[in-house]
């Protein structure tokens, strides 16, 4: 990726520990930042160590954030690496979550 570019989704959610959970204690990101309270919004930023891309779920207080409106809503990640692969399957399974299986022909496609 170009050094001056850097890439952040924000996504609204109703849970954000449990996205914290996931994200860095199964699967390994960084918590690069968090928030409450911010003109009624509280967040969590996850990502790449060195920030080149970010993840950022929000819950504004008082509003119930929409289930996604499809199964092809994804956020995709590539283990390039076998052992790491298996090293971040076993600690997602010993955190609850299973593996599923990709709906999205480009999504395997470019796995």
């Amino acid at each position: 990726m170009s050094p001056y570019l850097r890439f952040r989704s924000a996504r609204p959610s109703n849970d954000l520990r449990m996205l914290e959970r996931f994200y860095v204690e199964a699967l390994g990101c960084t918590r690069l930042g968090a928030f409450e309270d911010h003109e009624g919004f509280d967040g969590l930023i996850v990502g790449a160590a060195d920030a080149s891309w970010q993840v950022e779920f929000v819950h504004e207080h008082g509003v119930t954030a929409p289930r996604a409106p499809s199964d092809e809503h994804l956020l995709v990640f590539y283990v390039a690496d076998r052992i790491a692969l298996a090293e971040r399957e076993t600690a997602m399974r010993g955190a609850g979550h299973e593996p599923v299986e990709l709906g999205s022909m480009i999504a395997s496609a470019a796995h």
